[in-house]
């Protein structure tokens, strides 16, 4: 779900083209790598009902095979640790920069793409994701909440497809650093997938598909009572 990130750090990134792209490729075949890895070696170990409901299938397999007391256990389990640590530090660093760029743009409330004059981060957009974060875990179970970024996920996929469909069409000769390769054909079938996975997610996880579109509509709907859809197609005519 957090390969989304990687767009997020594209200032921090090193000039050049593709960088992003490299990025994203790299990172997807390291994630599908691991994946199947974790697929055969759990699925070898014991049957899948016995660690299904786990949200540590991996330390829970070695478990079995060599003892919970196991030194090289607890060793397996303190690296995953740093692992989730790691993947916190992508998940912080990808909100907050999210948050800020959508500020900056017009689309949420200013003081959030506020920046530290010492260190250049938007310490605003880390607090309010924090603390929606906190908010969320306490009133979701760690399942749910994956489900629920799925969703967000895939959401973002459909928006990102037609939102690449429209700019094509709007602005052909605009200058691109990267082109999507065998357009329209690679983004009509991410597309299709896309709608197709949300379509599934809406009858496989119904209640927790109508908490994520209710709390988007609650978003929408205070984007329009506070004006900020006006203010911001005025500043788009502006920067035109």
């Amino acid at each position: 779900v957090c390969l989304e990130g990687i767009a997020m750090v594209s200032e921090e990134a090193k000039p050049g083209k593709g960088v992003i792209a490299k990025g994203y490729i790299s990172a997807m075949l390291t994630l599908c790598v691991l994946a199947l890895a974790v697929m055969f070696a759990v699925g070898g170990i014991a049957h899948w009902s016995k660690l299904d409901k786990l949200d540590y299938p991996l330390p829970e397999s070695i478990a079995i095979v060599l003892g919970k007391d196991n030194k090289w256990t607890k060793i397996f389990t303190s690296v995953g640790l740093f692992g989730l640590i790691a993947s916190f530090h992508g998940i912080i660093i990808g909100y907050s920069r999210q948050l800020f760029a959508l500020a900056r743009s017009g689309y949420l409330p200013v003081f959030l793409a506020k920046v530290s004059p010492k260190r250049q981060v938007p310490y605003w957009s880390l607090i309010i994701g924090g603390a929606v974060g906190i908010i969320a875990i306490h009133l979701f179970n760690t399942s749910d909440l994956v489900i629920l970024a799925t969703i967000g996920a895939i959401v973002m996929y459909v928006i990102s497809m037609m939102a690449l469909f429209k700019i094509r069409k709007k602005e052909p000769q605009m200058e691109r650093p990267f082109k999507v390769p065998f357009y329209p054909i690679v983004p009509s079938i991410a597309l299709i997938l896309s709608v197709v996975a949300l379509l599934s997610m809406l009858y496989a996880y119904t209640k927790l598909c109508l908490i994520f579109f209710a709390g988007l509509s609650i978003l929408l709907l205070i984007f329009y009572l506070t004006g900020s859809h006006k203010r911001l197609a005025i500043t788009n005519e502006l920067s035109s």
